[in-house]
């Protein structure tokens, strides 16, 4: 079995240099586009987001009352 070792040919400016770089790189990445994503994320859900209101009435409650069944889905809601 042939035997070797890893060896570095560049300097330590250029090490530093690339060190430097990729920190940067990592900064302006978690730093702007993160927040970037999080903002449209949230602004979508909440540009989709819908609440529906409806009137209680004795429909609503008892033990064979469905969540979401209301008075208005039942048929019962009159407008004035």
């Amino acid at each position: 079995m042939q035997k070797g070792k890893i060896v570095f040919v560049g300097n330590f400016w250029e090490f530093f240099l690339f060190s430097i770089v990729l920190l940067i790189l990592a900064v302006i990445t978690l730093g702007l586009a993160l927040p970037y994503c999080a903002y449209w994320s949230f602004k979508y859900f909440f540009c989709n987001m819908e609440i529906e209101l409806y009137e209680a009435s004795t429909l609503d409650v008892g033990p064979d009352s469905r969540p979401g069944l209301s008075a208005r889905t039942l048929g019962h809601f009159e407008e004035s």
